[in-house]
């Protein structure tokens, strides 16, 4: 009885032995790229893993809404914010008789401006910090809004009760920022709020267009009428004030009812 020669298993065995070896080797390939491509960010330093040149439209739309409030341009808007007070003591009083601070806003236009949408904000981290409800602004007319602090239901009862616009932040006297945007996140106004001394404002002159048109300090605030033109550039000359007994401690009623140029 003959007998198979033991080299012959032997072969087959060592062949099967190097076709596992290699797949083995093969697998192991395969799964350093799958953990290269999911992990592999995690390994590399940031300054060693550049990111590729070509971005999606999702990328780049990103990028556009995350950019910083500070480098995005200012744009044109008939609603100027034309005066500020930021230490009102008794310039103008509310229907609760307190003093709060309030911003000025002017419709330089020639047609009515609905402000549901626009923000004020006094963190430039945070734009939306007081958003309008629906509120029409005619043309040549103003609005008075209290930076009192107020919000929530309290706020909301002194516009139901007394047309008084309260807003959730206080202005500093000190000097703050200040920050007006339309519905679409444009920037209308970005001010840099200096220290205005306490019963005078800081606003525009009548002639003034633009958001970007110098401000002035005035001696004789004047809340939902024109500025005139004895804008001081200097704090301290506002404060030698003219010869008048003139103060506006009348608290604004019925602000629906917005005065133009003539205060009529």
């Amino acid at each position: 009885m003959s007998k198979k020669p033991v080299y012959k298993r032997r072969q087959s065995f060592r062949a099967s032995e190097h076709l596992g070896l290699i797949t083995l080797v093969i697998f192991v390939f395969v799964l350093l790229i799958v953990l290269f491509f999911f992990f592999g960010k995690n390994w590399i330093p940031d300054d060693m893993n550049p990111k590729p040149s070509w971005t999606s439209e999702t990328d780049a739309e990103t990028d556009e809404s995350q950019m910083e409030i500070s480098d995005m341009p200012i744009v044109d808007n008939p609603i100027l914010i034309t005066e500020i007070q930021s230490s009102n003591r008794s310039t103008l009083l509310v229907s609760d008789q307190s003093a709060p601070d309030w911003i000025e806003l002017y419709n330089s236009g020639s047609s009515p401006v609905n402000l549901e949408g626009y923000a004020l904000s006094d963190n430039l981290k945070k734009p939306n910090s007081f958003v309008f409800g629906p509120l029409t602004i005619n043309p040549q007319a103003y609005l008075v809004v209290y930076a009192s602090g107020l919000s929530g239901q309290d706020a909301l009862q002194r516009a139901q009760d007394h047309q008084e616009i309260h807003l959730p932040f206080r202005l500093a006297q000190s000097g703050e920022n200040l920050l007006f945007t339309d519905p679409r996140g444009q920037v209308l106004a970005r001010l840099e709020l200096p220290e205005i001394p306490s019963d005078l404002s800081w606003g525009l002159l009548d002639d003034a267009r633009s958001a970007t048109d110098p401000y002035y300090f005035f001696s004789m605030p004047t809340p939902m009428n024109a500025n005139g033109s004895d804008g001081h550039q200097d704090a301290a000359d506002a404060l030698i004030r003219p010869d008048s007994q003139l103060l506006i401690n009348e608290y604004v009623t019925q602000q629906n009812q917005y005065t133009d140029r003539d205060g009529d």
